[in-house]
């Protein structure tokens, strides 16, 4: 029993890539118990027509697999509660809420614009099995051609190096090398994390934050050569117009190690790891939302422009 959340905020996102994949790697017997968790931050873009986008998700998956289809929750930083004049990356918020609505006790993520190896699901079902968390691994390339799920031609633009760090194909991996395009985990760690941690968002950083935080914990991460997926680098239609912005602000400009990347890195160092994102509880949303068949609209919380921990401006000035 497996929640796999695949997050997107691009249009042309190649979704049906990653189903097709899938797809490729199951039969009927083992599909009913997947479930896609499909985190859309176009879902409710005035610029997108909202049916047109739902039938696309839909129409991918068929009826093969169980399907949740949401916007990312509220946030200060992108989207419907934004507080900013324009959208910031907000991959914690996002992946967050993945969790949210998973009903399995094992969860995994996979970003929009790759393409799952064959061996990718196994991988994740084989770390299910121990209970493990695993990091994936990727190559980024352009004119990546998908056939039937399987990628039958491409051309390298940017290999993985942990590729060339570790021998094995699973291996304990250093907390620095937790990057968040594919991972995978028990949902009950997840929770007792309290997630990503959202303070990087309008920044970065949010997936090797997460890593030493997993380290910090007592729980080793292993990095998985197996668990492989393929990321175009191309830029399609109309999301070459989209963006979401990501700001490194420094308090003196001439200490590059003055800015907010540094900080969130020192910080990680020294806070609570059980005690971030402290204004809300992942675990409550999940079993108001999927054991008590709440509202969201209802259970979320919604932002409110505030003081920025770093620059001591509103969040609604930017960074």
């Amino acid at each position: 029993m497996l929640s796999i959340v695949y997050i997107t905020f691009r249009e042309h996102c190649k979704f049906e890539w990653f189903v097709d994949s899938l797809l490729a790697q199951t039969d009927e017997s083992l599909r009913k118990w997947i479930q896609i968790i499909v985190v859309d931050g176009l879902l409710h873009d005035p610029a997108v027509t909202e049916s047109d986008r739902r039938d696309f998700i839909k129409n991918c998956v068929g009826n093969h697999f169980e399907l949740v289809h949401v916007p990312p929750k509220p946030t200060a930083w992108q989207g419907k509660y934004r507080v900013t004049s324009e959208n910031y990356f907000a991959a914690a918020n996002t992946r967050n809420t993945g969790a949210c609505y998973a009903k399995y006790d094992y969860i995994a993520f996979h970003d929009d614009l790759g393409c799952p190896s064959q061996t990718w699901l196994q991988s994740v079902l084989n770390a299910r099995l121990k209970n493990e968390v695993h990091c994936g691994a990727y190559t980024k390339a352009h004119d990546i051609v998908v056939e039937s799920g399987v990628v039958v031609s491409k051309r390298d633009n940017g290999v993985d190096h942990r590729l060339s760090v570790y021998r094995q194909d699973i291996s304990p991996a250093y907390n620095s090398h937790f990057y968040g395009s594919s991972f995978c985990m028990p949902l009950e760690l997840y929770f007792k994390l309290n997630g990503i941690n959202e303070m990087c968002d309008g920044n970065a950083g949010e997936d090797y934050e997460f890593g030493a935080r997993i380290m910090k914990s007592g729980v080793q991460f292993y990095y998985d050569k197996l668990m492989f997926i393929y990321e175009s680098e191309e830029i399609f239609g109309s999301d070459r117009e989209r963006k979401c912005i990501r700001a490194d602000p420094k308090k003196n400009p001439n200490d590059p190690t003055s800015d907010l990347s540094h900080y969130m890195l020192d910080y990680v160092n020294t806070c609570d790891i059980y005690k971030i994102n402290s204004e809300f509880s992942l675990r409550d949303y999940n079993h108001k939302i999927v054991k008590l068949g709440m509202d969201p609209e209802t259970v979320f919380l919604k932002p409110v422009d505030r003081i920025h921990f770093f620059t001591h401006k509103l969040i609604s000035q930017g960074l």
